[in-house]
Formats: C-alpha cells, structure tokens, sequence
C-alpha cells in the first residue's frame, strides 16, 4: 500500500476545506465572527484527524494548524478584496499557497517526529 506524507496529507485537507470556503464567501457578502471560527474549529479537527490516521506527532499538527489558520484569514481578505477568485483556488492552488507562504516568511517544511510513517 502506498504512503502519503504528512505534509501531502495535510495540505490537500486545508486546500479542500478551502475550496468550499471560498464558494461560500463569495456566495455570501458577509462571514460573521461565529462563522469563521466554526469553520477554523472544522480545520483543526481536520488536521488532528489525519494526525489520528497518519501518526504524526502533536507539534507537527500544532505547526499544521498555526499555517493553516492564518491561512484561512488571508484567504477570506483575498475574496473579499478580489485578489483572489475561486478560479485561483480550484485551478492554481500551489501558486496561491506558495504565495501566502512568501508573503508572510514562513515555510511548509514541517519535520514530522514519531511518525508511523
């Protein structure tokens, strides 16, 4: 059977939870405060699950988490301000999230410890 990594893993689940946010900010004029922070709770359990299933330690799903959310603010700001459109999203995620990633200084290469892997 094949393996994924954890960084694979992960990141495919933030880009999926993201691909329907974004439909919905831009469906919506609005995302109230409770909003979003349901939606940011759905990501962290997301991530813990594939911690559950891959195996991978707590400070790397605490790493996962801490790109993952301000992620998700950047995201909602760029539908809202128009700079990025569903169509970034679905077609060119990695050119979006490598951009967050430059924008901000920070990095994906998060080192997994005591993995099953």
């Amino acid at each position: 059977m094949k393996k994924k990594s954890a960084w694979y893993v992960c990141l495919r689940a933030i880009r999926e939870k993201i691909k329907g946010f974004s439909v919905r900010i831009h469906k919506e004029d609005q995302q109230t405060e409770e909003k979003m922070e349901r939606f940011k709770t759905k990501v962290k359990e997301t991530i813990k699950q594939k911690q559950e299933w891959i195996g991978f330690d707590d400070e790397s799903r605490e790493a996962w988490i801490a790109l993952a959310i301000p992620f998700i603010d950047w995201i909602k700001e760029g539908c809202l301000n128009g700079t990025i459109s569903q169509d970034d999203i679905h077609k060119r995620f990695p050119v979006v999230w490598n951009k967050f990633l430059k924008q901000f200084g920070l990095n994906d290469n998060i080192q997994v410890k005591d993995s099953k892997c």
